[in-house]
């Protein structure tokens, strides 16, 4: 038996070469960082997506990080209260744990309402079942969240 290991990668950054792999806690995906100064060189993604960083979080595209500056601006201008961002939902069926889905913002809006957003580029199928899982589950459990999906 053989086992085959890739070659490291090594890209290019300002001040030399950069190797090195590390596990991201928020997104929990592989992501190049260069060892010398710490910058995120790439994330490797199925989607193709580029990862975006804003006021400090990394998010997974540049649509994602676009929509939370508009919450931003949303809760400057005072149109809602609060915003979180990658909020953990559980998803059960028959009272039985299916999975965990990580919604992209829960949004709080004047009123009181609650929204959960989430931004979508490509449409996967295992994606599909499992947003469609969740408003199943969220308009029997909790009918007054609103759910928006942002593409």
């Amino acid at each position: 038996m053989y086992r085959v290991k890739s070659a490291p990668m090594i890209r290019l950054c300002r001040k030399g070469p950069c190797l090195g792999v590390m596990l991201a806690p928020e997104i929990g995906s592989p992501i190049l960082v260069c060892n010398l100064c710490g910058r995120i060189i790439s994330a490797k993604s199925k989607m193709r997506n580029v990862g975006q960083t804003y006021k400090g979080r990394w998010y997974q595209s540049g649509l994602e990080a676009a929509y939370a500056m508009e919450l931003d601006l949303r809760k400057e201008a005072g149109e809602i209260v609060d915003w979180r961002p990658q909020v953990k939902i559980p998803l059960s069926i028959y009272g039985e744990h299916v999975c965990d889905y990580w919604i992209d913002f829960e949004v709080t809006h004047n009123d009181g309402t609650v929204e959960l957003v989430e931004t979508k580029g490509l449409e996967m199928p295992q994606w599909k079942l499992k947003w469609r899982i969740l408003e199943i589950t969220y308009k029997r459990d909790r009918p007054d969240i609103l759910l928006t999906v942002v593409k």
